[in-house]
């Protein structure tokens, strides 16, 4: 299963639709963004910025 898959799944579970959902990617290109966010994803960002990912795990509360 790719991520935009699991994702989907999921979202679409009301069991699980709450849990904060970043994709992490090498396909960075605008297409595959766009496919994130139809999915239901929070965020998503492109392989290696880490300083986007530290944003990303602050801003959606995740305790790491």
């Amino acid at each position: 299963t790719d991520g935009f898959t699991f994702t989907r799944k999921v979202k679409s579970d009301g069991r699980f639709a709450a849990i904060p959902l970043v994709l992490h990617s090498s396909m960075s290109n605008e297409s595959n963004r766009n496919k994130a966010k139809q999915v239901g994803a929070d965020d998503f960002i492109p392989k290696f910025q880490p300083n986007e990912i530290a944003r990303a795990v602050l801003r959606l509360g995740v305790n790491a």
